[in-house]
C-alpha cells in the first residue's frame, strides 16, 4: 500500500486522479504565508523561504514573490523538484511554528489562571498562613494563592 502525504490529500481538486505542481506549489505558498490578504501571504511566503533558503551564490535559485505569483496566476507551469521540496520544508516548518504558537497562547491562557511564581515558590504552610489572613479580612484571593484550601465542590 502507498503512503500518501496529508498535504497532498487535501490538494486534490474535483474528481482528477492526478493534480498539477503548480496547484501543490499554491497550496503549500497559501500554507506559508498564511491567510489574508494575497499579496501578503507572497510577501510572507517568500520572507520565510528567503531566511530557510537563502541561496546567496545562485540567484536563479533565489525565492522571490514574482515566482511565486506566477505560479498563483498560472503564468508558468513549471515547478521544479528542489522548489517543490523547499516549499514543502517551508510548509511543515510554519505548520509547526503555528503549533508553537498556539501551544504558548493556551499555556499563556491558563498560566493568568495560576498563582503567580513567586506564591508558587512558598511553602504550603506559608501559602496556608496568606490565605488564613487573606480570609479574615473578607478577600477572595485565599483560593488562588492557596488552592489547596478549595474542596472541590464549586467547580
Amino acid at each position: 500500500m502507498e503512503k500518501k502525504s496529508r498535504i497532498l490529500d487535501k490538494t486534490k481538486q474535483g474528481k482528477c486522479k492526478h493534480m498539477s505542481d503548480v496547484a501543490t506549489a499554491n497550496y503549500l505558498i497559501k500554507s506559508i504565508g498564511g491567510g489574508g490578504r494575497i499579496s501578503d501571504m507572497f510577501f510572507e511566503a517568500a520572507a520565510i523561504l528567503r531566511k530557510l533558503f537563502p541561496h546567496k551564490g545562485e540567484p536563479k535559485k533565489q525565492w522571490t514573490e514574482r515566482r511565486l505569483k506566477a505560479w498563483w496566476n498560472n503564468e508558468t507551469d513549471v515547478v521544479r523538484h528542489w522548489q517543490m521540496m523547499e516549499l514543502y520544508a517551508a510548509a511543515e516548518a510554519a505548520k509547526n511554528e503555528r503549533e508553537l504558537l498556539r501551544a504558548a497562547k493556551r499555556d499563556h491562557a491558563d498560566s493568568s489562571k495560576r498563582p503567580p511564581v513567586f506564591v508558587r515558590w512558598l511553602s504550603l504552610k506559608q501559602r496556608l498562613i496568606i490565605a488564613e489572613k487573606l480570609r479574615g479580612i473578607g478577600s477572595s484571593l485565599a483560593e488562588w494563592i492557596c488552592p489547596e484550601l478549595t474542596d472541590g465542590s464549586d467547580r
